[in-house]
């Protein structure tokens, strides 16, 4: 899995890119079951941040996946603490 994102002025170990695996449940919503951190691969040509994940999935059948990315560093006390998402 491959995603490019424009970072502006922050560097790629300012956010996290995560991969969430699961399935939809019976009312339609996402149950996630696995969360992957995608690495920082390259830059692109249009100056975006690639990030990447060779993703060998530990369960089979009919497998959903949503990408999101978050402020991170070190000092923060939770991951969500700043409230910003987005997903890709």
């Amino acid at each position: 899995i491959r995603v490019a994102v424009f970072l502006a002025n922050l560097n790629a170990a300012d956010v996290c890119v995560e991969c969430l695996v699961g399935r939809t449940a019976e009312n339609n919503e996402f149950a996630v079951q696995y969360r992957y951190l995608m690495d920082a691969a390259n830059v692109n040509d249009h100056g975006e941040t690639v990030f990447k994940l060779d993703l060998h999935p530990e369960i089979s059948g009919l497998l959903h996946y949503q990408i999101r990315m978050y402020p991170h560093h070190d000092l923060l006390s939770h991951a969500f603490e700043t409230g910003n998402m987005i997903w890709l």
